[in-house]
């Protein structure tokens, strides 16, 4: 199956095949690859790499998950679908993906991050019935940049306001803590020792709400064999700010296909009105603009005002779910839809009242609160 990847030349690492593979043998309830190739004449294959596997299907409302149903999902990675070009080629591949829900494989098929202007975002919305459709389905932005050959031409790109901001926060934490900083790098000819590596990280993400969220950097089974995967490769690279010899913040991610894919950055959140984060992105993005394999650093999907500050190009991108017609698929997609809806009338409120930013402000500050006790 993975022999059928490796005919495509993949825009992103998740269906590269060593990653695939990593991914299948290393996270938790994977039941085996799915990967489909359909022979085209006179066109380029249809292929689709994805996994099934059995999922506990979060619903949240705000930050906190009220249902979790346990169900068998056939998951489609991130840019896993080659040969989609029409209406035709989008309704051709959501039939072959979705016969695995009517032959009672999986409960749910799932779309890890579609653009909602492409032809299978169409397709996944539309096509299935009513009750089958994810009305749950919330696009965010997916943000990019081009990366230049020198640090001066890429804030030169930078609104005026962006520039100011940079300097004057990099001169006021230098003027500081001086001598105290230490910039450390790892991948790709620096430092290249794993548990080091995975003990910075660990350090400052145990204090991030990230953590409190149950997602950024966990050092779990799965990430760390992506790491080493990586290192090996010469494609993952990590960049760790120490403030008096201890981790306070981080920036990672593997290159791919002359794009470095961001992984979920953390900072002390101790620190934060020196704008650490921002500090070490300008040391990540020098040593970016030096390389001749990197033209674009990619966001991923996901709102934050350092990506609108530093993207110069954005795109809609949303997880899209189609459920199967049974008992199972409907039930779960009824719920979920019922709490994302309750949700979504509630954050308009918010926002009629000017305070759904406060509310996330203080929803944030509690699970950074919770974290660092959790690391206490």
């Amino acid at each position: 199956m993975l022999d059928v990847a490796a005919e495509v030349a993949w825009t992103h690492p998740d269906p590269d095949p060593e990653f695939f593979a990593t991914v299948v043998g290393s996270l938790p309830g994977v039941v085996r690859p799915h990967v489909v190739r359909v022979a085209r004449p006179g066109r380029e294959p249809l292929v689709i790499v994805a996994r099934l596997e059995d999922i506990r299907l979060e619903t949240k409302a705000g930050y906190r998950t009220v249902l979790r149903p346990r169900l068998r999902c056939l998951t489609v990675v991130n840019g896993g679908v080659e040969g989609v070009e029409t209406a035709e080629d989008a309704a051709a591949a959501l039939a072959l993906l979705r016969s695995a829900l009517s032959g009672g494989e999986a409960d749910v098929l799932r779309f890890l991050g579609l653009p909602t202007d492409s032809p299978l975002y169409r397709a996944a919305t539309t096509i299935p019935p009513w009750l089958c459709r994810d009305h749950a389905a919330v696009p965010r932005p997916h943000w990019r940049v081009s990366v230049p050959d020198t640090l001066e031409d890429f804030l030169g790109a930078r609104s005026r306001n962006t520039r100011q901001n940079v300097n004057r926060y990099r001169k006021r934490f230098e003027k500081e803590y001086g001598g105290r900083l230490e910039l450390r790098r790892y991948g790709a000819g620096f430092d290249e020792d794993l548990e080091r590596l995975c003990a910075d990280l660990e350090t400052v993400a145990a204090k991030s709400y990230q953590r409190g969220l149950g997602v950024g950097f966990t050092g779990d089974e799965l990430q760390r064999r992506l790491m080493e995967l990586g290192l090996r490769r010469g494609r993952y690279l990590a960049w760790v700010l120490d403030i008096d010899g201890t981790p306070r913040a981080f920036w990672d991610g593997t290159i791919h296909a002359d794009t470095f894919f961001i992984g979920s950055p953390g900072y002390d959140p101790d620190f934060a009105r020196h704008r650490i984060g921002t500090w070490l992105q300008m040391r990540m993005m020098e040593d970016l603009c030096a390389r001749d394999d990197v033209r674009a650093l990619d966001y991923g999907m996901g709102d934050a005002q350092y990506k609108q500050s530093y993207g110069d190009e954005c795109w809609m991108d949303a997880v899209v779910h189609v459920f199967a017609a049974t008992p199972r698929g409907l039930r779960a997609n009824a719920g979920r839809t019922a709490v994302t809806s309750a949700t979504r009338t509630a954050r308009r409120a918010l926002a009629r009242m000017g305070a759904e930013d406060r509310v996330k402000r203080i929803w944030r500050g509690r699970l950074q609160g919770g974290a660092q006790s959790g690391a206490e």
